[in-house]
This record gives structure tokens, C-alpha cells and sequence, in this order.
């Protein structure tokens, strides 16, 4: 059977699943960890015991991929077979123009032919889809159909019901759009910073499901190439761990990406705040880079670090040792936390919280150190003008929820 042939076997056979579906779950995803959120609201809000035994009759799940600048190919996916078990669902990677371009008629095709009440379209934030059809710029974007909107957290459950963190808006200029309560069907999170929990009745899913789940996911080894990758953690970490060195995790962010800064600006920051902030005292330090920065700007942190560090017995980690299998890049930040823990044993653990990431590790993990970044005089001498206040109100914003969070 030829390639063309097969391709569209498939695609007719899955329109034939979508059509006799009395319940269409659209679902948009991106990173590793929103998928994995997804995967968490999944299990949680079917209460799975056993995850194979159960199904929604008469129920599909239409799971959109789309690229991200750390796998632009969309290599790495999540076991969400093993997850979903009998449960019917389709894959589909919108990883070109012409595919995204597809999939906008498609919704309009189910919108129109099925029964309105029983679509519903999965988001990390409000309008998240509608930013994939349209421009900021001209301030144009293409009509998405009135879908129930659920909503399961940005990054890694973190609520969002919200068109753009407000950090991201230059001097305040746009208005952020908060999704109307009338048109939400549903929410989920695990934290959130801007406290609209109540105002949009989001169900919280309680940190030791999550922990239970996130176990389960290392240590069933439901991804073998995530298991690859951690094992290779394992290799590097072990004479620190037994020594009980202190080991310390800087999650880079996204200030060149979202035009905030330039890149050597953004890594002249980083290198400041790791080599002169007196307090940090490690042995051994894992950047672990956002999925959404680039590849040249981490690189260069991690050769300036490495020679910086190179006569103060510091070993840094070469970010992207592991590409061949999941790069860190893509691995959340909880996953790793978790297996450094639990099946690691780490004791010394020292992270920086340099973004809502961090915030989702400590919820997850309460006893966990961290130390806060940037402040104001690395942000005002490195971050344009324009973006430092909104910048200093995040970090406001993270402190005050690490606050609530009981030890």
C-alpha cells in the first residue's frame, strides 16, 4: 500500500470516528508539560482507579499537536495510549502552514454537523487557539466557533482564563481579555497567581494526586525515551548525590523570545544572577531551559557559565547532552523535580524561581529551597523599560502565592 494510500485511509477512517462520536473532545496541546497537564486533568476528572478499564461510550478526543521552538518536529509525545486506554482519540500533528490551515475548516465542519452541546474545546489559556488564526499586529483573527471552553492550565495546570500574562503586555498599552464565566464550561488547575479560582469555580487538583500521578508516569515508564533521558541524570548526579552536594536548578525563561530584552542581555542577566549572588554556594548545576527559548541563547549561557566555573570545581551541565532521546528542553520541570526526589533521593536541592514553573514545583513540593530571581536592578539594567514593572508584579505575584503554600 502506497504512502498516499495509507495517509488517506487514515484520514477518512478518523473523519468516520469523528462523525459517529455523539461527543467530540477537541483538545490543543503544545509542550510535554501541557500535555502531561492534560493527561493529570484527564485521570482526575474520570477518578481512574485502573487506567485501562474505562472508556466514554459514544466519546472521542481529537488531540491537536502543535510545534514549540524546542520540538519543532513534535517528536515528543506523551504515552497517552496508556493513559486513555480503551477511550477513542486521534492524534494529529498541525506541524506545518498547510495543515493549520486544514484543521480551521474542519472545526467549522464539526461545529455545524454535530450537536453544538456536546463539543468541547480543551485550552491551556482563553483564546489560545484564536492566537494560531490571526495577527496582533493587524488585529485580525479568524472566527473560532462557539465551542464549551475548558480550560486546564498553562504550562503545567497553572490557570490561566486569560488571553496573555500580563507580563507580557508592553507598558500596560493592551488590555489583557479575561474569559466571561457565561462562557466557560469548565476549569481545572493545580496553582494560579492572579487568584480568580473562586470567581471562575476552577477545580483544583490536589497536589498528591499529581505527585501519585507523576510517580506513577517515571516510574511505570509509560515513555521510554523520557525514561532514557532521566537515567542519564541519574549517571552525571550520582557522586553528588552521595556526597550530599548541593545541587542547583536554574529554569531559563523566555525575556529574548517575547522581545523583552536581547538574547545577550537576557544571558548577561542569568550569568550575573548565578556567579554573583553570594548566598548560592553548589556543586553542580542543571539549566534547564523553557520550551519555548532558543537553542543558541542556552548554549551560550552554558559555555559562559562552564568557563566561569571551571577552576571552582562547579560541574555544569551541558543542557542538551540528551537531544537524541527527550531534551531537557522539553522534560517539565516538575517531572524532573519529581525524579530527582523520589527515585533519585536528592537532599540538596536548591531552585531558582525565576518563573510560574518554579511556583508549580513548590506546591508540589513545599520543603523544597528557593531562591528568587531577578529583582529589580538585573531587570532594570538588563529588560527593556517598558517590560520591568510588569516583570517586578510577577514576581509579586510569585512570592505572595509561595506564601499561602503550608509548610
Amino acid at each position: 500500500m502506497s504512502f498516499l494510500v495509507k495517509k488517506t485511509k487514515i484520514i477518512f477512517d478518523s473523519l468516520l470516528l469523528i462523525f459517529k462520536a455523539k461527543k467530540i473532545n477537541i483538545v490543543t496541546v503544545s509542550s510535554y508539560a501541557t500535555q502531561l497537564g492534560f493527561l493529570t486533568t484527564y485521570k482526575y476528572q474520570n477518578n481512574l482507579k485502573d487506567i485501562n478499564s474505562k472508556s466514554e461510550s459514544k466519546t472521542i478526543y481529537i488531540f491537536l499537536f502543535f510545534p514549540i521552538r524546542s520540538d519543532t518536529k513534535i517528536k515528543n509525545i506523551c504515552n497517552f495510549k496508556e493513559i486513555l486506554g480503551k477511550q477513542e482519540y486521534i492524534n494529529f500533528k498541525v506541524d506545518s502552514l498547510i495543515k493549520r490551515l486544514l484543521i480551521y475548516p474542519i472545526f467549522n465542519l464539526i461545529y455545524f454537523t454535530k450537536n453544538k452541546n456536546n463539543i468541547f474545546l480543551w485550552q491551556t489559556r482563553y483564546r489560545w487557539i484564536n492566537d494560531l488564526y490571526g495577527s496582533a499586529y493587524f488585529n485580525f483573527y479568524l472566527p473560532i466557533p462557539e465551542f464549551k471552553i475548558i480550560l486546564f492550565g498553562d504550562g503545567f495546570l497553572n490557570l490561566m482564563p486569560i488571553n496573555k500574562p500580563s507580563w507580557l503586555i508592553k507598558n500596560q498599552i493592551d488590555h489583557a481579555k479575561y474569559i466571561k464565566t457565561k462562557n466557560l464550561f469548565k476549569s481545572y488547575h493545580h496553582f494560579e497567581i492572579y487568584n480568580h479560582k473562586y470567581k471562575y469555580k476552577s477545580e483544583l487538583i490536589n497536589s498528591e494526586f499529581i505527585n501519585d500521578f507523576l510517580n506513577q508516569y517515571i516510574s511505570k515508564e509509560y515513555d521510554y525515551d523520557l525514561t532514557k533521558s532521566l537515567s542519564n541524570l541519574d549517571i552525571f548526579l550520582k557522586g553528588f548525590v552521595k556526597k550530599e552536594k548541593k545541587i542547583f536548578i536554574f529554569p531559563t525563561t523566555t525575556f529574548y523570545e517575547t522581545k523583552r530584552c536581547t538574547l545577550d542581555n537576557e544571558v548577561n542577566m542569568y550569568f550575573d544572577y548565578l556567579t554573583k549572588k553570594e548566598n548560592l554556594r553548589f556543586s553542580f548545576l542543571l539549566i534547564k531551559p523553557h520550551p519555548g527559548s532558543t537553542k543558541i541563547k542556552n548554549i551560550k549561557l552554558f559555555k559562559k557559565l562552564e568557563k566561569n566555573y571551571q577552576n571552582k570545581k562547579i560541574f555544569v551541565l551541558n543542557p542538551y547532552l540528551f537531544d537524541k532521546d527527550i531534551s531537557l528542553s522539553n522534560i517539565p520541570l516538575e517531572v524532573i523535580v519529581t525524579y530527582l526526589l523520589n527515585f533519585l533521593e536528592v537532599k540538596n536541592i536548591i531552585l531558582a524561581c525565576c518563573s510560574t514553573a518554579s511556583l508549580s514545583v513548590k506546591t508540589l513540593n513545599p520543603d523544597i529551597k528557593l531562591e528568587f530571581a531577578f529583582g529589580k536592578a538585573l531587570l532594570e539594567k538588563y529588560v527593556r523599560l517598558s517590560y520591568v514593572n510588569q516583570r517586578l508584579d510577577q514576581e509579586k505575584m510569585i512570592k505572595n502565592a509561595i506564601r499561602s503554600i503550608r509548610l
